[in-house]
């Protein structure tokens, strides 16, 4: 696929780039590479979520090491790589198309997963929704409306980890979803010849 979208366009995206003085110590590609190298690093980890590591001190006390979410640390290094190379894919009719098509499918699965936020009114004795949506963390304190069929009543409780299955599934998306898009940027960099034109290794 990602062939199919970056392939021959965007010869004329190298011949436009910004030329760097050969003096400047800023070299973009140089960057690029090392972001290049951090995303590799990221995603050739197990992707899973984040947790607590529980341990014993010699006192015996009970230490708390959190063990951060993988699959986030990979997107934020996904997202540090594509702002970086907002010229480039601008300059890419191809890419750029790819990217709209990507914030599109991005705004789908926060939709089909995001928690619209709910507050009770004493008044109306029910809940309504505030319009904030967002993913809550785990075990975040979720309201709903309870329904008692034995009682036919209904009444409002607060729940912790009610939406766990959900967030879980969102960042499972999201990560399929950045793996497509850092995919797309190798394809693109590989396309305008980006490092063999900038950088020398040696």
């Amino acid at each position: 696929m990602a062939e199919e979208i970056l392939k021959q366009d965007d010869k004329s995206a190298l011949s436009d780039a910004p030329e760097y003085s050969s003096k400047s110590d800023f070299s973009k590609a140089l960057i690029v590479a090392d972001t290049m190298k951090r995303v590799l690093e990221c995603r050739a980890k197990e992707m899973k979520m984040g947790y607590y590591n529980m341990t014993v001190s010699n006192d015996g006390n009970e230490i708390k090491t959190w063990i951060p979410d993988s699959r986030k640390e990979f997107i934020s290094s996904v997202v540090a790589l594509k702002l970086f190379l907002t010229p480039e894919i601008n300059r890419s009719e191809r890419a750029t198309k790819y990217v709209e098509t990507f914030e599109a499918t991005a705004k789908g699965i926060f939709e089909r997963f995001c928690y619209h936020e709910l507050t009770y009114d004493s008044k109306e004795c029910k809940l309504k929704e505030t319009g904030n949506k967002f993913i809550p963390s785990i075990d975040h304190l979720t309201s709903y409306m309870f329904i008692d069929k034995n009682k036919k009543t209904s009444y409002p409780l607060k729940e912790k980890g009610a939406w766990n299955d959900r967030v879980q599934q969102y960042w499972n998306g999201m990560l399929s979803l950045y793996d497509k898009l850092f995919e797309e940027l190798s394809c693109l960099l590989d396309s305008i010849n980006y490092f063999k034109s900038q950088v020398r290794y040696g």
